[in-house]
């Protein structure tokens, strides 16, 4: 910013006062005096004050009013709704809403939210793809002179034999070359104009980001990040049909057959596709639907629920003596209830089946249930202390204590895995395309590349090389914000990547198979990409308490987070 900007409350009163520093949350510039009158009110005196001088971007304002009360002040958000709203707005379109919270309270944790992240993912992806779009385009317009010129020089060589014929020609054939030529520079440079006001836009969205990141309050952060979120979409769609609909150009010369021709060849024009392509940055948006509270006076511990292709809620309840999977249709409404022989832990649909598998830990056998009719149907024998599972087609995958077994409905065993220090295992999850499995005990998550070519039964042994790294191995209890990974070892090629956890809790993927990780300990669900980097989903900002189970549908669009205290989250998923 130039260094004579002048202070806005005197030039408003016809004084001329060089600025000394620039509120971010009054969006003025003041002079030395004004700083002191703005440090003494109490209505300003926590705004943030950044010395004008350190700012080096255009400074990104955001519309703090409600679009419909235009002199109220945005100071509320409707996590229901998943919008930012004014007093105005709450007795008549969130009266019924049970989270309507300040924003004060709702942008606490905003520098460090996974929605920040995946915006500026957004925005750096679409910056990149730009700026590899301009290089392409000026390395386009560099080759149509350079295939102006190799063009020109064939014409020479041909020009040695045909001299006297090719003269006339030659001058048509160059006004011909020149006249193509023309019309593509003019389309790359009106495309590089086109580009220009995108690239520049694009910068403007993610210096906007950065700017508030570092120096602004996070209500304007806050507010900044929903009004990009809205415009992500069409600016995305601009930059796809730019892209899309450019296409690069080939100028060659067809050389006559042989020289006793009326002509020197005749100019080919072929179009391709350009070299950049534009893969959108997915974001994701979670909006709470609806909340279920379990039957009233019964003891509940869910520990893991999923639904089937018609929506429906199988919970398991493993609260000692009720031996119970409850069943809710729509994922909102008590419908039955299936009885088992004892606690069961978890359960897991064959896809496109139906048909379940549930673990019931202090029995020899796994229960299959039949999900069309709500009925117990055959047993798979297995030995006790199978508490995890999950499944890949009609195959089986349960985890035990130090161990993952794979088997088939008719209880015969594929492979077993057994894993050094890895204790009870919990959780379970397979990426079948990759053949890795990610495992969660109390204290450790742990991703594993299998190999299914070793033995029938293989260790994933915990060498020397994981002792030498256990300092780096990080913690997922009580994470403030995503933290970064700087564990990411191998194993004798088996290890991915491991987090120190704390307490039980589930696991679920999204569309993108990035991984979900509950953590009751610290009223949080933390997404891990396939890399192991982590950010913070949800935590008690959007009311979240004690959460245990969680999972997505078989379409990602909800996502359900079972708790503790007998209640049911039902999100809806967005997805832009």
């Amino acid at each position: 910013m130039a260094s004579n900007a002048q202070c806005s409350p005197c030039s408003e009163g016809g004084k001329s006062m060089v600025a000394f520093r620039f509120c971010s949350d009054c969006e003025e510039m003041l002079c030395k005096d004004c700083v002191v009158y703005h440090r003494k009110f109490k209505a300003t005196k926590s705004h943030h004050l950044i010395e004008a001088s350190s700012i080096k971007t255009t400074i990104p304002l955001t519309n703090k009013y409600c679009t419909i009360h235009k002199d109220i002040f945005l100071n509320f958000y409707c996590v229901n709704h998943d919008k930012v709203c004014c007093r105005a707005c709450i007795p008549k379109n969130h009266q019924s809403c049970k989270d309507v919270i300040p924003l004060e309270v709702a942008s606490q944790s905003i520098k460090g939210s996974y929605l920040l992240a995946d915006m500026r993912s957004v925005w750096k992806n679409m910056n990149e793809t730009l700026c590899g779009f301009d290089k392409d385009q000026q390395n386009n317009i560099i080759d149509l002179e350079k295939m102006e010129n190799n063009i020109l020089q064939q014409i020479a060589n041909i020009k040695i034999d045909f001299l006297k014929e090719i003269e006339k020609l030659e001058q048509n054939f160059k006004t011909d070359l020149a006249v193509v030529k023309s019309k593509n520079l003019i389309k790359s440079i009106k495309t590089k104009s086109s580009l220009s006001n995108l690239t520049a836009l694009v910068q403007k969205k993610n210096q906007a980001l950065e700017f508030l990141k570092e120096n602004g309050p996070n209500t304007q952060l806050f507010l900044e990040l929903k009004e990009q979120v809205t415009e992500y979409p069409e600016v995305s769609k601009r930059v796809q049909e730019l892209i899309s609909s450019s296409q690069r150009t080939i100028l060659k010369l067809k050389e006559p057959a042989n020289m006793v021709i009326p002509s020197i060849g005749s100019l080919i024009e072929l179009k391709e596709p350009c070299n950049v392509r534009y893969n959108p940055v997915h974001l994701s948006i979670f909006r709470k639907e609806n909340e279920i509270q379990l039957l009233p006076g019964a003891a509940h511990h869910i520990t893991n629920c999923v639904a089937t292709m018609d929506n429906k809620l199988l919970l398991c309840n493993f609260e000692y003596g009720v031996n119970k999977i409850y069943i809710y249709t729509d994922c909102k409404d008590y419908a039955t209830e299936i009885c088992l022989e004892d606690q069961p832990y978890a359960i897991s649909i064959f896809l496109g089946t139906n048909e379940a598998v549930v673990t019931l830990p202090n029995l020899a056998y796994l229960q299959l249930v039949n999900t069309r009719k709500m009925e117990k149907s055959g047993r798979v024998n297995i030995d006790k202390g199978c508490y995890a599972v999950t499944t890949f087609e009609d195959t089986i995958i349960v985890g035990k204590h130090d161990e993952i077994q794979f088997l088939k409905k008719d209880s015969t065993t594929i492979h077993i895995f057994t894993l050094c220090n890895m204790g009870l295992i919990k959780s379970v999850y397979y990426f079948h395309k990759e053949h890795d499995i990610v495992c969660r005990s109390k204290h450790v998550l742990r991703r594993i590349k299998l190999d299914f070519n070793k033995s029938r039964r293989c260790e994933v042994h915990e060498s020397l090389q994981l002792a030498k790294f256990k300092d780096k191995v990080q913690k997922l209890s009580n994470v403030e914000k995503p933290c970064e990974m700087t564990s990411k070892y191998h194993i004798g090629s088996d290890v991915i990547y491991q987090y120190n956890i704390s307490g039980e809790g589930g696991l679920a993927v999204d569309e993108d198979e990035c991984l979900y990780v509950c953590n009751k300990s610290s009223n949080q669900i933390i997404r891990l990409a396939k890399d192991g980097l982590c950010e913070v989903i949800f935590s008690r900002d959007v009311c979240l308490e004690n959460p245990y189970s969680i999972f997505f549908s078989h379409n990602f669009t909800k996502f359900v987070i079972s708790d503790t205290l007998g209640f049911i989250h039902v999100f809806n998923v967005k997805r832009y």
